[in-house]
Formats: C-alpha cells, sequence, structure tokens
C-alpha cells in the first residue's frame, strides 16, 4: 500500500526517504503548490516546538550597539543581519541545480534563518560559497543551526568535522545488534518461556527505528550506554516509539536552548552597555546592585546553605527521623525508577528542606549495582558524601532503628494513623507502581516484622 503524500512530504524535509520516480514527482508538485501559496512548509513547524504564528513572519525590536557606544532601537535603525542577502541567483543556481531535495532543503534553510531571527538569535552577516555549501550539505537542522553558531563564535573549522560526522551517520541511521548491548541486559530475561528472545527484541527495535526515521521522526543519532540498557528491556512497539521520540525531542532541545542561551547573551551586551550609559549620565547617587543600596542582597546558594544546615541540624538525639526505603526500585520500571529518582525523591528534599520543623531523612536500601536505583545518583552526584541534607546508606532500615520504633506508612494497611507519636519512626516506599494497586508495601512491612499504619484520609476526608 503506496504511503500518502502528506507522509512522504515530512520525510521529504528531514531527507529521510529514499528518492524514486514517484518520490520526485510528489516533491515537485508539493513544493509548486507551498510556492503557490506562499506559506512555510507544515512539517517544518513541529520541528521548532510549534511556535507562535508570529514568529514565523514578525521580527522583534531588538536594541543595537554602534560603534560609538549609542544604543538605537532596530526599527528606527538598521535591520538585523540576514545571510540570505549574500546568496545570489548565480550562486543558488551553482548550489541548488535541478535537485530537487537541495530546493526542499533551501526552502528549509529560509523558514529557519527565519526563524532564528525571530528569536533574536546572532547570525552571521554574509556567508561565502563554501560556508552555504557546507550548510546545503546538511541533512539535518540541528546540525545547521550548530554550524551557523560556530561561524559566529569562530570555531567553524574545529566543530565542522565533527558536525559532519554526525551527519553522515543521521543519513545511514543506527543499526543493533547483539554486540551494541554486549553486557547490558540480564540473559534470565529472555529465558523465560513466553518471553521474548533475544533476538526478537533487537528486530523489534530496529524496525520502529526505522519506521520513525522513514516517517520523518525525530530521532537520536547517538545513544548513551544508560540509554542502550533501558531500550533493551522495552518489551512493545508502542514503549519503544514512546522512547526513541523521548531521545529525538532532547537532542532537539539541546540546540533550542542554545538559541536561547545566544540570544540571552546579546540582550546583556545590549542591556549592559544601555545601563554604563546612563550611571555615566546620571549626576546623583545611584541606587542599584554594586552601587547605594539600603538592604542586604541575599544570595539563592546562601538561603539553600541555610535551609540545607536546618535539616542536618536534626540529625541529633532531639531530631525526628523519617525513612524513605528505596528497596522497591528494583521492581519498577526504568521509567517508573526515573519518575521516582528525578521527580518524587527531589521534590520529598526540597520540601523537607523548607520545612520548619524538618525530618532527619534517612535513604535505606540504596543497591549501588541496580542500574535503576544508579538513576538517583545520577540527579544528584553528591548523594553519598557526608554535607547533604540526608543520610543515604545501603543498609536497611531494621539495622538503623529499633524494630519497636519503625512503622511503615502503607495505604494497604487497616490501621489508621490517628495521632503522631515522636518516639516512632515512620517509613515511606519509594514506590511508583502506575496504579496497580498491589499490596507491596504492606507485604514489605510484614516481611521486617514491623508494625504498619495508614492515613486516616477515608475517615476524614471521604
Amino acid at each position: 500500500m503506496a504511503r500518502p503524500t502528506s507522509r512522504l512530504l515530512v520525510g521529504a524535509v528531514k531527507d529521510k526517504v529514499r528518492p524514486s520516480s514517484r518520490f520526485t514527482r510528489c516533491m515537485a508538485s508539493s513544493l509548486q503548490q507551498q510556492q503557490q501559496q506562499h506559506r512555510p512548509v507544515p512539517s517544518q513547524l513541529k520541528f521548532f516546538k510549534h511556535p507562535r504564528r508570529r514568529d514565523l513572519h514578525t521580527r522583534p525590536l531588538s536594541s543595537t550597539v554602534g560603534q560609538d557606544g549609542d544604543v538605537s532601537e532596530e526599527g528606527q535603525g538598521e535591520e538585523p543581519p540576514d545571510p540570505l542577502g549574500s546568496l545570489t541567483g548565480d550562486m543558488e543556481a551553482e548550489l541548488v541545480g535541478k535537485t530537487t531535495t537541495k530546493k526542499l532543503r533551501l526552502r528549509n534553510i529560509r523558514i529557519e534563518l527565519e526563524f532564528l531571527r525571530s528569536r533574536a538569535f546572532p547570525l552571521p552577516e554574509t556567508l561565502t560559497h563554501e560556508q552555504w555549501k557546507r550548510l546545503l550539505d546538511f541533512s539535518e537542522r540541528d546540525h545547521r543551526t550548530l554550524y551557523l553558531d560556530a561561524i559566529l563564535q569562530g570555531t567553524e573549522e574545529d566543530v565542522f568535522p565533527e558536525l559532519e560526522r554526525l551527519d553522515e551517520m543521521a543519513k545511514d541511521g543506527l543499526t543493533f545488534s547483539e554486540e551494541t548491548f554486549a553486557g547490558m541486559y540480564d540473559p534470565k530475561d529472555f529465558e523465560t518461556d513466553g518471553e521474548q528472545s533475544l533476538q526478537d527484541r533487537i528486530g523489534m527495535i530496529n524496525y520502529v527505528y526505522d519506521q520513525m526515521r522513514q516517517a520523518g521522526e525525530m530521532v537520536p543519532v547517538t545513544i548513551k550506554k544508560k540509554h542502550l540498557k533501558e531500550l533493551i528491556s522495552l518489551r512493545s512497539i508502542k514503549a519503544a516509539e514512546k522512547f526513541f521520540a523521548y531521545l529525538g525531542q532532547g537532542r532537539s532541545k539541546e540546540v533550542l536552548d542554545l538559541v536561547k542561551k545566544r540570544a540571552r547573551q546579546g540582550r546583556a551586551a545590549v542591556t549592559r552597555a544601555k545601563v554604563v550609559k546612563e550611571r555615566a549620565e546620571e549626576e546623583h547617587l545611584v541606587y542599584a546592585l554594586g552601587h547605594n543600596t539600603i538592604r542586604i542582597r541575599l544570595l539563592d546558594s546562601t538561603i539553600e546553605k541555610q535551609e540545607a544546615w536546618n535539616v542536618i541540624r536534626e540529625f541529633h538525639s532531639w531530631g525526628q527521623p523519617m525513612v524513605i526505603d528505596l528497596s522497591f526500585m528494583q521492581t519498577m520500571s526504568f521509567k517508573q525508577a526515573k519518575s521516582v529518582a528525578f521527580r518524587e525523591l527531589p521534590y520529598a528534599i526540597r520540601n523537607n528542606k523548607r520545612s520548619r520543623a524538618p525530618f532527619a531523612l534517612h535513604f535505606t536500601n540504596y543497591d549501588e549495582s541496580c542500574p535503576k536505583t544508579r538513576a538517583f545518583l545520577q540527579m544528584m552526584p553528591n548523594l553519598m558524601e557526608d554535607d547533604q541534607p540526608f543520610h543515604c546508606t545501603p543498609k536497611c532500615h531494621t539495622e538503623l532503628f529499633d524494630r519497636n520504633r519503625l512503622v511503615y506508612l502503607t495505604p494497604d494497611s487497616r490501621t489508621d494513623l490517628l495521632e503522631f507519636n515522636e518516639d516512632d519512626v515512620y517509613i515511606l516506599g519509594a514506590l511508583n507502581d502506575g496504579g496497580a494497586g498491589r499490596p507491596t508495601t504492606l507485604a514489605q512491612a510484614k516481611r521486617d516484622g514491623i508494625r504498619h499504619a495508614r492515613l486516616p484520609m477515608k475517615r476524614f476526608v471521604g
């Protein structure tokens, strides 16, 4: 069954579809329609995280600094640099020729340059013939943006070989094999009856990756080792599609963050020059940071140190301990474990620091050999150091505290916690089971031989 023209157009914009006679006719027809309607290629809009309509058709007013230090508003002065002015008709005919792919790629470059100008991204004033040729040779939008930034930063010759290598990898795509995942999986996972074999799992991964490339979706060019471990653990096509889309969006987000960073740097230089000029002309006292002020400035880092010290002070005989059990990290999927490590645990640490009466927080059953548990270490590299506002240990909570003081808080318990006892040590399970409803924490409390209770939500909330 033939693919629809819209899918072919998306693939053509990203140079993911192999050329054919039918492909050429479809692309020529689509390009002609787009030129007649004078509007950008629809698929190009999604590459920039759905920018507002005015972003593609308007240019923001920004200040520019002249050679004499004068600050003027753009709109009253000259427009920002436009590299398209250096692309003459003869140069365009020589570089593009009659190749449909190059025509579409040049059209994408025009849209990308207009988008970058709308975001106040600094662009080179002109591009040489060789620079235009290199720009047209890149098949990936992210690589073109990075190349333009390298030209402006003066690192073109150092950055271009690496970008060229990555672009060639993007054209060829990735191929996964048993050697790719060597040492990244447990052979027991593929020995159970009814489970996929290793060859079937790798075949499924290759199938999903190739399908997404052919459809013009954003897919990763390179994959880190930690992501390969998670990839080989996926069992369904849908899960693999979501994971590849997540990695592709992450690669695009890095470039978009660079665009915002360069725009901030440009605005900061303009604002700095404007402030220096205003203060030089000011004959009265200047009230500002670094000048006359009636208030003492407290940095965010100073406040965070004080909050951390308030928690560290609770690790004493008068402090109230609180335990978070990390033993469930091994039983969760990578997605659930990352949600706990990157969101829920940092959220608990942050709110505990800001509390008026913080707990002495203990993370127990930390297994350094488990890749899912190590996600917590990736989030907080200083996890095991002594100056942190919590205590992380591989020991079990039954080794740290007396069993008679421990109370496991679990929603599956039938005992309501009606009074808070300062002599008790309460335990929370770091568990994200996706709403499965299994009494996992209750079973853990019974295995440890300790008391358990639940918050009286039904009794007071309903």
